[in-house]
């Protein structure tokens, strides 16, 4: 998958595993039991949707963390806009740091508020933020005119797609969990 990006790529994503890893050690950034296995876990995880992104509306990175799948990525996709949305402040003076040191110009870090609303076409991308529902009923309030779902999920994959209704969801397997896709039917 990394084959696939050119030298300068590459290197950004090197030096954010190390960022990521070394911050991961006083900040709760990735599960400590997964940092030693970070590129295959996290990196190459994030990547592997590549193939399946549509189109070239700005995505939007719900509950990212310490910016999974988001800066991964911004990084493949310099032409398109990434916004990585997160609460917890720790996490975003992480994202602020690593996104101005990878030079990522096309990365939007915004801490979410209530109020805070992306009243554009957009997209979604998602990894480990919670069950679908509480997915949809982020974008309710705060992406209302989301066009296309990217969310990598775990086991729990069949119940949460069965709960949240989504019948013409597409489901396709990872490395490490799976890949749910659906449109927004107008």
């Amino acid at each position: 998958m990394m084959s696939n990006l050119s030298p300068d790529q590459q290197n950004k994503l090197v030096l954010y595993q190390q960022e990521i890893l070394h911050w991961n050690t006083t900040t709760n950034l990735i599960g400590r039991s997964t940092a030693s296995s970070f590129e295959r876990e996290h990196l190459l995880n994030s990547l592997e949707i590549l193939p399946y992104l549509e189109g070239n509306l700005p995505l939007i990175d719900i509950g990212t963390g310490g910016g999974l799948p988001g800066i991964p990525l911004a990084i493949a996709l310099p032409q398109r806009e990434i916004f990585l949305t997160e609460i917890d402040k720790k996490k975003l003076a992480f994202l602020q740091y690593i996104t101005a040191k990878l030079k990522l110009s096309n990365t939007h870090v915004v801490n979410i508020l209530p109020s805070t609303l992306f009243d554009m076409p957009c997209d979604i991308v998602s990894r480990a933020y919670g069950p679908i529902s509480r997915v949809l009923s982020w974008t309710h309030q705060h992406a209302p005119h989301a066009k296309h779902y990217y969310l990598l999920k775990g086991t729990s994959v069949t119940e949460e797609l069965a709960q949240a209704n989504l019948l013409d969801a597409c489901v396709y397997p990872l490395s490490k969990g799976y890949l749910v896709t659906w449109k927004v039917q107008e």
